[in-house]
This record gives structure tokens, sequence and C-alpha cells, in this order.
């Protein structure tokens, strides 16, 4: 997979889950267009939608995987440690941005005492966004990401089999857990929340990574590309997305189900060249999916209330939020550059310690 694909890839997750977020109740729109058994259809498409955070997790595990094999020991960590940090500090500059803009129109949801505005900065309390449950695992996964790493590439296939039931086992539990914790003791409570998205999210990660590591999509794309012309091999990789995608519409959006399309998905999206516009558009979006994951949701519950939803129509909804949320990733981009340059120097120092 090029580092393009992996951009196009991540812009077409963003866009999926803006979708998912905006419709995932069917409630405060309408739509003119096309009901499915008395769903909109703007509903039913977020089914297809809800991959967004297995897609983010495989290509996650796919990069980190390409960066292991390109450093070395110390070097790894060191990378991985630095991309933890800068994820946070981008994280903190969009919390502060809109910690001051949400008090103003949305006190209730923002004021909270500073144990709680402490958990939110450690990504363990996401009440002010919820989109941001995904930051403390992955980051987790992040900084443990070069050991793990290591730990997968000394393995030979018969013990890779063994490794992936037992992460599959795992991201069922993590799928049961998050559903029956107690909440009696929150901070428990909270702790253990955070053990379950975590094997949610390891199993689709190291499945990247072992994608990657056996070369698994470019292979596939040798075998098609000797068998079959280029004009039959899109027509045949065309047909199996559409089957994957209207299976995928009829099963639903369980977080269960959401990892074997991703892993079926994306390496077909591969296989396949796209016009060239697309393919810039959705990098595009893609350079940009950080800070839009991290602030979109502020448009659509935390900040001006429902307000977006007065567009009625879900395409009118969903290119106000992208457009807003695209501009708002300019802005936050603004503050956090030139943080990151004054910050990373003194952080890649204190690395090499």
């Amino acid at each position: 997979m090029t580092r393009q694909q992996t951009l196009q890839l991540k812009g077409i997750a963003i866009l999926f889950m803006l979708w998912l977020h905006l419709f995932s109740s069917g409630e405060g729109f309408v739509s003119s267009l096309s009901w499915i058994n008395g769903a909109p259809l703007a509903v039913v498409l977020k089914k297809l939608c809800s991959m967004c955070v297995p897609m983010y997790a495989f290509l996650g595990g796919v990069g980190l995987a390409a960066t292991y094999e390109a450093a070395s020991g110390h070097n790894a960590s060191m990378h991985n440690g630095r991309r933890v940090a800068m994820l946070y500090a981008n994280f903190w500059t969009v919390l502060l941005i809109f910690y001051g803009v949400g008090y103003m129109n949305n006190p209730t949801l923002f004021n909270f005492h500073i144990p709680e505005f402490l958990y939110t900065l450690a990504a363990l309390d996401y009440k002010v966004n919820g989109t941001w449950w995904f930051l403390l695992p992955y980051a987790m996964i992040t900084a443990m990401a070069a050991p793990f790493l290591r730990q997968v590439y000394s393995l030979d296939r018969k013990m890779e089999s063994w490794m992936f039931v037992a992460l599959l086992v795992m991201h069922i539990a993590g799928y049961v857990g998050v559903d029956i914790a107690s909440k009696d003791n929150w901070l428990v409570y909270i702790l253990l929340r955070t053990a379950c998205n975590f094997f949610l999210i390891l199993f689709p990660f190291a499945t990247g990574a072992l994608f990657h590591k056996h070369r698994t999509i470019h292979n596939c794309r040798l075998a098609l590309e000797k068998r079959f012309t280029p004009r039959r091999k899109n027509m045949l990789v065309g047909g199996l997305l559409a089957c994957l995608v209207f299976i995928k519409l009829c099963i639903g959006a369980s977080a269960l189900f959401n990892p074997w399309f991703v892993f079926l998905l994306i390496p077909l999206y591969c296989m396949c060249g796209y016009p060239s516009k697309v393919e810039r558009l959705l990098c595009f979006f893609g350079r940009h999916s950080t800070n839009i994951w991290l602030c979109h949701n502020f448009f659509i519950f935390g900040v001006w209330g429902s307000l977006i939803y007065d567009l009625h129509f879900p395409l009118l909804i969903f290119a106000a939020l992208l457009l807003v949320s695209t501009v708002t990733s300019y802005i936050i981009k603004m503050v956090y550059v030139p943080v990151k340059r004054l910050v990373e120097p003194v952080l890649n120092r204190a690395l090499q310690m």
C-alpha cells in the first residue's frame, strides 16, 4: 500500500465518520429522496460508514509496520513516542480552542471541575466529545508498537495464526465488556472501558501489521494482474466491492463485523486506480482527517446544540459539517504548527536520552 493510497483511505474513513455521527438516529432531518423499509437512505448508509474506526486502526497497523521496518530498536520506539506526544499536543490544541468557545455557548457541557478536566486532558474521560474515545487506546497502541511489532515480525505462520485467534477473542471480549462494565465506581469503570476499547482497536491494528509484513495487498494485486487484463481486473474488483457493500448494508453496523469488511474492502480498493481529481480530493481530506475527527462532533452536538440539522436535507447537512470542520482544521493548524516547531526539538532531545 502506497502513502497516497493510505491518505486516500484516511480521507474515505473521515467522510464515513462524519456521515455516521450525523445520521445515526435518523432524527432531526428530512430526506426527500430514497427511503428503504421506512428508514431514510441516510440512516441506512451509516451501516457502511460504521467501519471508520477499524479502517483507521488497520491503516495505523500498516503505517507503523512500515516505520518499524525502516527504523530499528530504539529509533522505532523514539519515533512512536514522538507520534504520541504530537497527537496529544494536537488534541490539547483542539480542546483548549473549543473549551473557550463551548463554555460561552454550552456552559452545562463544558463547566466541569479540575479533576474532570485533568481526566479529559488525558483522554480518560470524553463526555465533552464522544468521538475522543479512540484517542487514548490508539495512543497506547502506538506507544507499545515497537516491542509489539518486534514480536509480530519474529513469529512464523503457525504462531501468527494463534496470535490472530487470541487477538480476535480479546476483540470480542472488549466488545462485550464495553456494554456490561459496571458504573458503580467511576474510576474503575473508565479504566475498564479504556482497556476494552484498547482490545477493540488492537485486533484490526495487528491485522494491518500482518498485511504489511506479508505484502498481502501487493501480492494479491500482482496475482490479479497476471491473470486478467486491466479492464477485466477493474470489472472483477468493482463487482466484488459492490457485493461487499451490499452485504454490509444488509448485515448492519455491529463492531464485531466491521473489521472483516475492512480486511476485504481496503485491499480491493488498492487493486485499482481512480481519476486523479478524486485521488487528490481524498488525499486532501486524509491530511486533515485528524483535526476533522477531533473537532467535527462539536458542530453536531457540543457547541451550538443541533443547529446544523436546521438544514433538513442530509446532503446539505453533510456538506455543511464537512466545510466547517475543514475550515476549522486550518484554524487548528495555525495554532498547532508553531507550537509543534517549538516543542519538537525539545521532545527529540528528551527521547534520545
